[in-house]
């Protein structure tokens, strides 16, 4: 589900009351208005298509749980396993994300170090 922005909620309501203002003062240009705001609108919708296919702020916010100290010390211990190969760590969550979607950063990197020793037994 889309969640819109701050900056977006503002941009919404600033067009909402400049486009009363101009509907209520000059009431001869509403064929403009209604132009401006639909092109406005097909623009918006096109930035946020862009923005979405080149996952702007989706990397971020898949790391910004890494500060907890258990996802730290599970990646730590992970990174240490592979000897130091961060892109193997990665490769080795995504792995797992694919197996479970839906489960947290901490609980992947658990289940990719009890793949790790498992597989090396």
């Amino acid at each position: 589900m889309y969640k819109p922005s701050f900056n977006q909620l503002t941009a919404g309501i600033v067009i909402f009351v400049l486009s009363v203002y101009f509907v209520t003062h000059f009431p001869d240009k509403i064929p403009y208005l209604i132009f401006a705001l639909i092109l406005f609108f097909l623009l918006a919708k096109y930035a946020i298509q862009e923005s979405s296919k080149t996952n702007i702020g989706k990397k971020t916010q898949l790391y910004k749980n890494t500060i907890n100290g258990k996802e730290t010390q599970l990646y730590k211990s992970l990174l240490q396993r592979s000897q130091g190969d961060r892109k193997q760590v990665e490769r080795l969550i995504d792995y797992e994300r694919r197996r479970s979607p839906n489960s947290c950063r901490a609980d992947l990197l658990q289940f990719a170090i009890d793949r790790w020793e498992r597989d090396r037994r």
